[in-house]
């Protein structure tokens, strides 16, 4: 996975996240290797290194438009080949760790949501379920589940991925 910090989080906490996101995704049997690339610039042009196909995620400093509902701590954008590409939204992350303090710490949240986006392309879909990581909002309860990581992909969600998975490396 491509993973781009634009919003310049800080490796402490990008490491954290992404160890937590990665946790999440293995216990679907999805084994994965985050490749730091660096943001395309006008002073720096060079792509990334990753292979070609690679899920894209971004970390935003926060939305990029005022069309995304109050609470959406994230987007993923589906394309037509197995990949895709997820944004995170820094500012909403911060907000909903600060909303319920003392429940869950930014890295760990942070982690949930990029496998939350991740989800959506594994998944092929937009939709969220009513329980689980995929739930389109974190309630207060989610976000207790999420900090002692009790809040996972739902099995239908897990056995769904795995099969894309398997398909796609066929």
């Amino acid at each position: 996975m491509k993973l781009f910090d634009e919003a310049t989080v800080g490796n402490t906490m990008l490491q954290a996240a992404e160890q937590e996101a990665a946790w999440l995704l293995k216990a679907v049997c999805v084994e994965v290797t985050w490749i730091f690339c660096p943001v395309i610039t006008v002073a720096n042009r060079v792509p990334c290194a990753a292979p070609v196909g690679a899920i894209e995620v971004h970390i935003l400093p926060s939305p990029l438009a005022a069309e995304f509902s109050n609470t959406a701590m994230g987007i993923a954008v589906l394309t037509a080949v197995f990949s895709g590409h997820a944004a995170v939204f820094l500012s909403r992350v911060r907000q909903t760790a600060e909303s319920e303090p003392g429940i869950i710490g930014m890295p760990e949240l942070l982690g949930h949501v990029m496998a939350h986006e991740i989800g959506h392309l594994l998944l092929r879909s937009s939709a969220h379920s009513s329980e689980g990581l995929m739930r389109a909002d974190f309630r207060p309860s989610d976000l207790k589940k999420a900090a002692q990581r009790r809040l996972r992909f739902t099995l239908e969600q897990t056995s769904l991925i795995q099969e894309r998975v398997l398909a796609q490396a066929r």
